[in-house]
């Protein structure tokens, strides 16, 4: 099977997905991150619940679909766009948040 070495992936901090199958994944989904579609596959892959996971984008407008469906959204601030809500500006501020047990 192929790797992918992507961007993106170097970007996971952590995945519940081998190489394998975040391969297959990527191949198989041909969805945009703005779809709920893409989101429901990935919920179901991981056999996770929406208020069980976080999505992470520098893009505030990324950010709306995965909070409709009921996932946390986290806007990584590159940028210092304004917005309303969880923002960080550093992997260790992410990191922080993933930490934190109120998330």
């Amino acid at each position: 099977m192929k790797r992918y070495n992507t961007p993106h992936r170097h970007r996971v901090i952590k995945t519940r997905l081998t190489e394998e199958e975040y391969a297959e994944f990527s191949e198989r989904v041909t969805l945009c991150k703005m779809s709920q579609r893409i989101f429901e596959i990935a919920l179901k892959k991981i056999n996770k619940n929406p208020s069980e996971c976080i999505f992470v984008d520098n893009s505030a407008a990324n950010l709306n679909v995965s909070k409709e469906i009921g996932i946390c959204p986290i806007l990584f601030n590159r940028d210092k766009v304004e917005y309303t809500g969880i923002t960080v500006n550093t992997f260790e501020e992410l990191a922080d948040i993933l930490n934190d047990s109120n998330l």
